[in-house]
């Protein structure tokens, strides 16, 4: 039996091009390939079908008209090139009639013919909108009637636009000293050190840790004032950040400061032994290698007392502030003070005020942390998936060993056409417990329902 097969490539909706072959060709009526219609991408449908005249009677000047229509559910039509069957004297005569005309004739069969008729068509704006059927019309037309048999639908389909699989960045894991960090202010990463200033009052100091002093004493008391709760926190600090092995104390820095009243002199010295006092006891609870220590004996605590006027409504401010704006030299400024509203004044700061400045202020810990380099990694493949890198984010992963990767590696098999192991990868994921990854299952098996 003769068989012929159209190959049809529809460039545009108003530009189509038909090629026609035949060749010798054995099947059963029905689709070619299992599917009438199959989505190529979002810009072409492919057409794939057998067409017989059947049970048609076309002999002699009759003949079998065949129109495939794509048809939208919301009405919208796309007529496709037709097919004939036509007898033997119909198929003569029009044969004729083309080669006078000059005119070259396709499409046209024999009653016996079986046709695989595949077209690619150019997908219009509607048909991505809808669901969609393949009719088939048929009519018999002799010399002067035209017969109408019952039309057929051979396949439906609908557009499913392409699947993106759910990919969330991959939250490192965190050193201890991160995890710390987060409510821990005088925690920073040693990157984000900076010189001490001492124009910045230590009261003003984000997380400013104070452990307190006596009047003219620089050893610690643990019991004194509220030091046992900041020493404690001080070295659970120290202590947890150097057992984590991602993590490690690289610089302390201390601040040792005395209340202005006595002499100049020795608050310097008692500000600086403050401050080696802190360290030593933080030496004393928590082994430490390699910290490099930094120590600053900042004596009387002016800037602070400064603040702290500016920032009070107490009797005679102004004329403190005053005092400490004009008068450059420490131990007349200390004098002035004294005298002002004949001592009064300076009671009540020795009393209420002076008592916070005799104190080391534990300022900052830096710290340096292990980057999660595999979380990282599994981020850059991520990104190179959302490009459409797929290989590259395979290679990437692919050698990986950690379990964090299965959901990315499952997106980029997937978008690399290799469904299977996509879904093997997600199980795994979703093992896990991983939320995307068994969102990326429920579609993609949904999916594969759909093209059964």
């Amino acid at each position: 039996m003769l068989m012929d097969i159209i190959r049809n490539t529809i460039i545009s909706a108003a530009a189509m091009t038909l090629a026609a072959t035949a060749v010798a060709y054995a099947a059963a009526p029905g689709p070619v390939g299992g599917r009438a219609l199959t989505w190529t991408d979002s810009t072409s449908i492919e057409v794939r079908l057998t067409l017989t005249a059947g049970e048609a009677d076309i002999k002699g000047n009759r003949r079998l008209v065949v129109t495939p229509r794509i048809v939208g559910q919301d009405g919208g039509e796309r007529v496709l090139p037709q097919v004939e069957f036509a007898g033997r004297q119909n198929r003569k005569f029009n044969d004729r009639r083309a080669l006078l005309a000059g005119e070259t004739r396709s499409g046209v069969y024999a009653k016996g013919d079986t046709v695989a008729y595949v077209q690619t068509v150019a997908v219009e704006p509607w048909m991505l909108t809808t669901p969609l059927r393949l009719e088939l019309s048929r009519d018999i037309e002799g010399c002067c009637d035209v017969e109408q048999l019952p039309g057929e639908v051979r396949g439906t389909t609908t557009y499913v636009a392409p699947y993106v699989p759910a990919l969330d960045m991959v939250v490192p894991r965190l050193s201890v000293a991160e995890e710390m960090a987060k409510h821990e202010p005088v925690l920073r990463p040693v990157s984000d050190y900076k010189p001490y200033d001492s124009s910045i009052p230590l009261r003003k100091m984000t997380g400013a840790l104070y452990v307190h002093f006596r009047v003219n004493e620089w050893d610690i008391e643990e019991d004194f004032r509220h030091n046992r709760q900041t020493l404690d926190r001080i070295v659970r600090m120290l202590r947890a950040i150097e057992a984590d092995t991602a993590s490690t104390v690289r610089k302390i820095v201390i601040l040792g400061l005395a209340s202005p009243e006595g002499p100049l002199a020795f608050n310097q010295m008692l500000s600086e032994r403050r401050a080696e006092a802190l360290r030593d006891y933080a030496v004393s609870q928590v082994h430490l290698d390699g910290v490099e220590w930094e120590l600053h004996g900042c004596g009387e605590a002016w800037a602070d007392l400064r603040d702290m006027l500016k920032d009070s409504d107490m009797e005679g401010r102004d004329q403190a502030i005053g005092i400490l704006d004009d008068e450059t030299d420490l131990n007349e400024r200390e004098r002035l003070l004294r005298r002002l509203d004949g001592g009064r004044i300076f009671d009540y700061l020795n009393k209420e005020v002076f008592v916070d400045q005799r104190n080391s202020g534990y300022i900052q810990i830096y710290y340096d942390a292990v980057p999660d380099i595999p979380a990282q990694t599994i981020n850059r493949a991520s990104e190179l998936v959302k490009q459409g890198d797929s290989q590259e984010a395979i290679s990437l992963l692919v050698p990986l060993d950690d379990d964090r990767k299965w959901n990315v590696l499952g997106a980029a098999y997937y978008t690399a056409g290799q469904r299977d192991r996509a879904l093997d990868c997600w199980r795994k994921a979703a093992a896990r417990g991983d939320k995307d990854a068994e969102r990326n299952i429920r579609e993609v098996e949904r999916r594969m329902r759909l093209e059964q």
